[in-house]
Order: structure tokens, then sequence, then C-alpha cells
């Protein structure tokens, strides 16, 4: 329960460049809790480094407890690259940004599951509802294409939830009050 409490519960948001920028490559990290908190304190995971029993113990919670959202979709693609085999099979929540899920929805990107076998929750970008609602459909009718989408192409196992990606919260919540009804 300690590790979990340590190394669980957070909103792991990776920001990194898109193809094609000059600059050097960094990514930088910014850590939230998953739900609101007054006490928060910026975990820095290495509890498993402390030694080799509690690293055995510990070091997948990272993967399973938290959440990890991308600025884009080159971000992501890097991440997925460099995220070791092992970690990746652990990977239980991901925030899907939204330029990544428009060739996945074209079928040029491989189902989830076969990248992350474990995953159990999607967070979708809200805006993806508005780049595929046809004339004047509702976002709930648009929301369930998506549900379906996903749970036809990787699997019925997975929540599909939504996120406020680059939108920013207020034009987030703006839509999903639409769509809540």
């Amino acid at each position: 329960m300690i590790w979990a409490y340590a190394l669980g519960g957070h909103q792991i948001d990776i920001h990194g460049h898109r193809r094609g920028y000059k600059f050097p490559y960094k990514a930088i990290v910014h850590i939230a809790p998953l739900e609101s908190e007054t006490n928060f304190v910026t975990p820095n995971f290495r509890l498993p480094q402390v030694c080799r029993q509690i690293y055995a113990e510990s070091a997948h919670m990272v993967y399973t407890l938290n959440t990890f959202g991308f600025n884009n979709g080159d971000t992501m693609e890097r991440w997925i690259k460099v995220l070791p085999l092992g970690w990746k099979r652990v990977v239980t929540s991901i925030d899907v940004p939204l330029s990544y899920m428009r060739p996945y929805r074209a079928g040029r990107r491989q189902p989830f599951q076969r990248k992350f076998p474990n995953v159990k929750r999607l967070g979708i970008d809200v805006l993806h509802l508005d780049y595929i609602r046809e004339n004047g459909e509702s976002y709930e009718h648009a929301k369930s294409r998506v549900q379906k989408l996903i749970h036809d192409w990787d699997s019925k196992e997975i929540k599909v939830d939504w996120h406020a990606g680059a939108t920013g919260p207020e034009i987030a919540d703006q839509i999903i009050r639409e769509f809540n009804g």
C-alpha cells in the first residue's frame, strides 16, 4: 500500500517537439495528481532505486498506477520507441493526443493493445469529436462511434474516457457539457 501511495495516482504529461523541430530534442515531464489534492508533492519516482527488494516490489507501479499523456503524436511515438518492452507490457492508462488518433482511425497505427497488452483505459482528446462529427451529428453519437472503433480495433475491455488535451480545460468542459446533454 505504501508503494502504491508513493508511486501511483498521477497524471504524467510528456511534452516534446514535433518532427522537423530544429533544436535538440528534450522532453519535458509535468506531473499532477489524478484527483485534486491539497497537499500534493511532486513525486520523483526514485523509490524503486532504494534497494533490489523495493525495486522488485514497486518499479512496475509507476506504469500501472499512473496515466501517461502527450502533447502531440510525435512525442507519444518517441516514448513508445524508447520505453523498454517490459514497461510497455504493464502500462494501463494513456491519454492519446489528437494528432495520434487521426492515423489510428484511418488504420495506419497498430492497435493499442498490441503495443500495451495490459492497457485498460484510453483517454481521447475531446477535440477529436469535432474532427469526426458529420453534418451536425450529436457529440453523443460521435462519442459512441469512437468507442465502437476502439472496441472493434482493440478490445471491448478498454474503457474509453475523454481528456482536455491541447484545448485547455475551458473548451474541453464546454464540449463535454454539450455531449453529456
